[in-house]
């Protein structure tokens, strides 16, 4: 889902914010000329994410303002496309906004690719949304490559990968395929303590699903 990436940084924004606010109500009237200096693209991007999940379209206009002072600030960028998407459901205008900030990542020489292996996930996932199998296992793909590439494989975010891989292939194309994607990502899931949740419960449903249809 923005990915953990997302989650974390919602948690820095939230305590961002609430050290602001705690600093406006210690503010001392008598500094009410001085010049307040401009707010920047980050603090725009922090705010739409602060409110991203309750009001996605002022979420949006935060992005939008943050883009304008920064027009190739791909977190931004990538949280409205996420936005768009996910919460929203326009699928359309999420791509549109998935895919700049990913040409944007290509085009820059240090190629962060963690950042790009995390937006290659998230088209993946909109692909899902759509139906668009295809070429939802071919970005799957690719940024499980680049995960491999970064030495990410123990990593909640390269099991989700594992784990929508091996459900588009047992439930779509060959069960056989799929299945060992799945027993992979459930042990990096065990590993790494995150299998006594509502979505690992969801999970092993899903995977019990696949052992029945195969057997």
């Amino acid at each position: 889902s923005l990915s953990d990436l997302i989650q974390v940084q919602k948690q820095t924004i939230v305590r961002l914010v609430s050290d602001n606010e705690k600093m406006i109500l210690e503010y001392d009237a008598t500094f009410k000329d001085v010049e307040i200096p401009q707010v920047t693209a980050f603090e725009l991007y922090s705010r739409g994410l602060y409110i991203e999940e309750k009001d996605p379209r002022a979420a949006i206009r935060y992005f939008d303002e943050a883009l304008k002072i920064n027009p190739n600030y791909t977190s931004a960028l990538t949280a409205k496309g996420y936005a768009y998407a996910i919460f929203l459901g326009d699928n359309e205008k999420g791509i549109v906004s998935l895919m700049k900030s990913l040409a944007i990542l290509y085009d820059d020489q240090n190629r962060r690719y963690r950042e790009i292996a995390d937006v290659i996930s998230i088209i993946s996932m909109v692909q899902l949304k759509t139906g668009n199998y295809d070429a939802a296992l071919v970005e799957l793909q690719h940024s499980k490559e680049l995960y491999e590439k970064l030495n990410l494989q123990k990593t909640k975010q390269y099991a989700d990968i594992l784990q929508y891989q091996g459900m588009i292939l047992s439930l779509r194309y060959d069960s056989e395929k799929g299945l060992p994607q799945l027993l992979k990502s459930k042990d990096i899931y065990a590993e790494l303590k995150l299998n006594s949740n509502e979505a690992y419960a969801s999970f092993l449903s899903n995977l019990g699903n696949v052992y029945y249809n195969n057997h």
